[in-house]
């Protein structure tokens, strides 16, 4: 699998990604799956899984961590998230994680204010705050890239913040710093907060434009997201074209899973400086994924099925 180098790291890492958004207790074995097919970079945050995702990475980074990068990020607080309530997140986080199996007593937490996230108040000794606690979570001593999460230009007015952020990336605890969000606060975010742009990581697909934001370092998520999913919503449909493209790629595009690893073979040929990301727990879908995304003789057929799509969203106008 193809490495590159993290900014302000000195690390190199793998250039496809393992997103952890997804994980569960009974899932977390995906982590060695993925690692074992070469994987090197894995994505969590405070929030994700209610704020339980980083302490499941934990078991598997402490036979890993030498190997792999980590990111992870601030800016939407999981549910007790004050440090006041860190004691009361210990005691009740195996409580909770039981009774969430029942989709009944899952409902009814979901109705709990207190179990909810909220937006962060990105100020200084916040975010600082919450990295200790996520390198605390996931037993490390330092993070390689420290994500705003969900961050807007509106959100990062504290000077404060960047200073801190700095202070903390020339001390070590962390490599890199930047944003985690949409790509449409992408322009703004270079135009008004230049200095929290050294990473942006945000949504993009094969079939929308290709970004440059140098010197800017990019993560991408969801490549089969968004005009992609709305394709497959059309092939399902339209079983003619279906067909036709299917005919014209030698690829069943029927059978469940071939857009998505196509598409991250795309991704990975069109974006070969930044890091791309995927999502599963599945172990059989990982392996296809990286089998496909790391392969040389399916970027033809995968950059032919981007051609055919961006062909069809250019003639229709605005796309399926």
């Amino acid at each position: 699998m193809k490495s590159i180098l993290l900014p302000g790291t000195g690390r190199s890492t793998s250039q496809l990604g393992f997103g952890c958004a997804y994980l569960t207790p009974e899932t977390a074995a995906a982590l060695d799956v993925a690692y074992s097919l070469g994987i090197r970079h894995f994505d969590v945050a405070r929030s994700y899984g209610r704020g339980l995702t980083e302490g499941l990475l934990r078991k598997f980074l402490r036979k890993t961590a030498a190997d792999v990068s980590v990111t992870s990020k601030y800016g939407i607080v999981p549910p007790f998230g004050n440090p006041a309530h860190e004691l009361a997140r210990r005691l009740l986080k195996p409580v909770i994680r039981r009774l969430r199996r029942s989709p009944r007593m899952d409902r009814g937490l979901n109705a709990i204010p207190a179990l909810h996230t909220r937006k962060a108040s990105f100020r200084g000794p916040d975010a600082m705050a919450s990295l200790r606690t996520s390198l605390r979570n996931l037993g490390l001593a330092r993070l390689d890239v420290f994500l705003m999460h969900e961050a807007e230009p509106g959100d990062l007015g504290d000077p404060e913040l960047e200073d801190s952020l700095r202070r903390l990336r020339q001390a070590g605890d962390i490599g890199a710093f930047g944003v985690g969000g949409r790509a449409c606060h992408v322009p703004r975010l270079l135009a008004e907060r230049p200095g929290f742009c050294d990473v942006l990581q945000y949504e993009w697909t094969p079939v929308e434009p290709v970004p440059e934001h140098a010197p800017s370092f990019d993560i991408h998520y969801r490549v089969y997201g968004g005009p992609v999913r709305d394709f497959q919503t059309m092939l399902a449909r339209d079983a003619v074209l279906r067909r036709r493209w299917s005919d014209e790629i030698d690829r069943d595009l029927e059978r469940p899973g071939t857009v998505e690893s196509l598409m991250l073979n795309a991704a990975v040929s069109l974006r070969p400086h930044s890091i791309i990301l995927f999502s599963s727990t599945r172990a059989e879908h990982i392996e296809k994924n990286v089998s496909v995304a790391t392969d040389a003789r399916s970027t033809p057929v995968a950059m032919r099925l981007v051609q055919l799509m961006s062909e069809y969203r250019r003639i229709e106008g605005a796309g399926p």
